[in-house]
């Protein structure tokens, strides 16, 4: 909508006609839709992935280390006495149950009775806590204690990850509109902010994009599942998407490079014979 209410440019007018059998996307767009892609999956996949692993702020949990800090406070009374709380906390982080090995010296059930009898520890669960029994009072316990911290921990798992991909949101928002200011000018130009100040409704789509993004980060994070942003974190998602400006630029540079390079290539050299297509167009 905003590039389509753009004025006329009249250097459009200096442009050869195109042919009918003419590729829809010219080698020019498949470059420019190419390099902004590469630049903003980038950004993307670095605030996805790098962001959690980089910065404690959007570290996200573990399901081990949610277990092992957060078991006992989860298996509490009055569902659990303090005996079945540390019993099932121990067979849910060390027996494999679902994590840890459950054939270590750390795992209750084997130190205490698989161990002793000469064995290792069954991998099916029922068995391993039941032994000889077909069922029993601990593992029906156990199983609903296991589905509740399972529950719980993708509650936070969720929470966790919203820091990073409310800043991916915002990121991805920010290139588009820096991309729109980019697609002003599509043969190579530098002038993309040339008579931008002429067109009204280009900026008033450019503005009223930017405020619905504040209001939804800040405002509407319930229903759109973001979480608000501190100034920090919103100065960066700027940036990143002023640099797409920047590397449109050097987009830009690199094909009038090309370009330059194979226009020389087609001069005749000097004293050369001119081609037939050379003498019918001088004709």
């Amino acid at each position: 909508l905003a590039l389509a209410t753009e004025n006329p440019n009249p250097e459009l007018l200096l442009e050869k006609p195109h042919g009918r059998d003419e590729a829809l996307i010219s080698r020019n767009m498949w470059l420019h839709i190419i390099g902004q892609g590469i630049y903003q999956l980038f950004w993307m996949f670095f605030t996805l992935y790098a962001l959690p692993a980089l910065f404690d702020y959007y570290r996200i949990q573990t399901r081990e280390e949610y277990y092992k800090e957060e078991c006992t406070a989860r298996l509490s009374a009055p569902t659990y006495n303090a005996t079945q709380t540390q019993l099932y906390c121990n067979w849910a982080t060390y027996c494999g149950m679902p994590e840890g090995d459950r054939n270590s010296d750390s795992c209750q059930l084997y130190t205490s009775y698989w161990k002793q009898n000469g064995g290792s520890t069954p991998d099916d669960d029922r068995t391993a806590i039941c032994r000889t029994a077909t069922d029993c009072s601990d593992w029906t316990q156990f199983s609903t204690a296991k589905d509740n911290l399972q529950t719980n921990y993708d509650d936070v798992e969720k929470d966790q990850a919203m820091k990073s991909l409310s800043m991916l949101f915002n990121c991805f928002i920010m290139m588009q509109v820096a991309n729109e200011i980019c697609a002003r000018r599509i043969n190579n130009e530098y002038t993309i902010f040339h008579g931008i100040l002429q067109s009204p409704i280009f900026l008033t789509v450019i503005v009223v994009t930017l405020g619905l993004q504040a209001i939804i980060i800040n405002l509407l994070g319930m229903f759109f599942k973001v979480n608000p942003l501190t100034w920090h974190e919103w100065l960066v998602s700027m940036a990143v998407g002023a640099g797409i400006i920047l590397w449109s630029f050097m987009l830009r540079f690199f094909a009038r490079m090309w370009q330059g390079t194979h226009q020389a290539k087609q001069v005749p050299a000097a004293g050369a014979a001119p081609s037939n297509v050379q003498l019918i167009v001088a004709r």
